[in-house]
């Protein structure tokens, strides 16, 4: 919003203007595992790989990872992310049964939220 003068009539006169905008941000976390397609009992891995690549550190960090039945969700909070530093973590995981797996993560901070990505996983009979 901005408040100008009116020079013809000496009234002041308020201007809001609207610009849509988006900001690219590198990829900040995956999932990888240690395989694509697993059978039920078998003994797996993923990797988390989570990078700030900001100049800032990211305060009062949180992830969850979400794993719908592959394995236990996991929550994580109150971390600072460190600014230009890269974070993994391991899990592993035996699946109990078979089906298709989304595994979702979502990183919130003070200062940036909603990172998100996800990853798919197969177990077979």
């Amino acid at each position: 919003m901005i408040k100008v003068k009116n020079p013809s009539t000496g009234e002041i006169e308020t201007h809001t203007a609207r610009q849509d905008f988006s900001l690219s941000v590198p990829p900040m976390v995956s999932i990888t595992f240690n395989r694509r397609k697993a059978y039920v009992k078998d003994a797996c891995s993923c990797v988390i790989t989570i990078e700030n690549p900001l100049d800032y550190p990211l305060q009062n960090a949180s992830l969850t990872v979400e794993a719908n039945g592959l394995f236990t969700d996991r929550n994580f909070t109150e971390q600072t992310l460190e600014p230009k530093t890269t974070y993994q973590m391991n899990f592993d995981f035996i699946p109990e049964k078979s089906g298709k797996y989304t595994v979702l993560i979502d990183i919130d901070s003070r200062e940036i939220q909603d990172i998100k990505t996800d990853a798919t996983f197969e177990v077979l009979e």
